[in-house]
């Protein structure tokens, strides 16, 4: 039987304090994310970008990883910054249509789960790139629940996948698995697995 992938964003890597504009500035996120239907991620290092006005959708959909890489290092990112960048860029542009979404806050704590219901885009001009410098967008349908829930309350193994530090990452459940088990049982979960096709949901069931 097929495995299943989850995604997991991160809401921004913000100074970790426990209050002030930097702290704050994670929830701001999370909750522009909800409002706009979207989840966004950055990788727009000052040191430079391979990234501008001119770039384009199609641009990035057509680009294999070692190839951003090498556009990340052409503009004076090390290499190692570099492929971090390339890899969660193209792991978040191929997550597939249906994707079930975590948005985690840090601090142990899981904002939102949806979908992710349409392509990946590179939006220059909106909303998340002005105000964060997230050119990188996916749309999202969010359930009205859970809702800022402590991970705690997942099982060990997806504690483990939410709080690693990398933006972008995905998960695969198992079939029959414990993870898989949790999901089928979830409150709520079920309305975010209807954009999955049988095949998919059937390693839930």
């Amino acid at each position: 039987m097929e495995c299943m992938k989850l995604a997991k964003v991160t809401a921004g890597h913000w100074k970790d304090s426990t209050e002030g504009a930097d702290f704050s500035r994670r929830y701001q996120f999370a909750d522009d994310c909800r409002e706009k239907n979207k989840v966004a991620i950055g990788f727009m290092f000052r040191e430079g970008t391979p990234f501008d006005g001119e770039t384009d959708t199609a641009d990035i959909r057509g680009l294999e990883s070692t190839e951003l890489k090498a556009m990340y290092e052409e503009k004076g990112i090390k290499e190692g910054r570099a492929k971090n960048a390339a890899e969660q860029i193209i792991r978040f542009r191929d997550w597939p249509v249906g994707t079930p979404l975590f948005l985690y806050l840090g601090r142990n704590t899981v904002d939102s789960i949806g979908y992710l219901k349409d392509s990946y885009e590179y939006d220059w001009d909106g909303h998340f790139n002005d105000e964060y410098g997230y050119p990188h967008t996916r749309e999202v349908e969010w359930m009205d629940v859970p809702r800022k829930f402590p991970r705690s309350e997942l099982p060990d193994d997806f504690q483990g996948w939410l709080k690693n530090p990398q933006t972008a990452l995905d998960y695969t459940v198992s079939p029959h698995s414990e993870e898989a088990d949790f999901l089928a049982l979830s409150r709520g979960l079920g309305k975010a697995l209807d954009g999955l096709g049988e095949g998919e949901l059937s390693i839930l069931r």
